[in-house]
C-alpha cells in the first residue's frame, strides 16, 4: 500500500472518528441538560443543596466525633473468646497444673510433650 493510499482513505477515517465523537459528547450534554431541565433544578444547584444539607448535618455532630471506629463483628466475639480460653489453659499449665494433656478448643489440638512416634491427626 502505498502513502498516497493511506493518507487518502486514513483523512476520512480520522475525520469521521472525531465529527462522531464531537457529535456524542454534544448530544449527551443535550440529553443531560434536557434531563435536568424536567427535574426543575440542574446539577449544580442539586449538588450545593446536597453540600448545603451535610454541612448541616456535620454542625450538628461533637466536635470529637471519630467515625473511624471499627465496628466489631460476630467473628471478633470468637475469636476473643477462644483467646481467652487458650490464654487460661497456658496459665493452667505454666502454673504446673496440667503436665501434659491433649486439649482440643473449637478444632484446634493444642499438647505440651510429644514424643517423636506420637502423631497429631486434626
Amino acid at each position: 500500500m502505498s502513502s498516497f493510499q493511506l493518507i487518502k482513505q486514513g483523512i476520512p477515517t480520522v475525520g469521521f472518528i472525531v465529527l462522531g465523537a464531537y457529535s456524542l459528547s454534544v448530544f449527551v450534554e443535550g440529553k443531560n441538560k434536557a434531563v435536568d431541565l424536567s427535574r426543575g433544578k440542574s446539577r449544580s444547584e442539586r449538588e450545593a443543596e446536597v453540600e448545603r444539607e451535610y454541612e448541616k448535618i456535620l454542625s450538628k455532630l461533637p466536635s470529637d466525633f471519630d467515625n473511624t471506629k471499627r465496628v466489631p463483628r460476630p467473628d471478633d466475639f470468637y475469636r476473643v473468646e477462644k483467646e481467652n480460653i487458650l490464654r487460661k489453659q497456658w496459665e493452667e499449665r505454666e502454673s504446673g497444673e496440667e503436665e501434659e494433656e491433649l486439649v482440643a478448643v473449637v478444632g484446634l489440638f493444642v499438647t505440651t510433650d510429644i514424643d517423636d512416634s506420637q502423631q497429631i491427626c486434626a
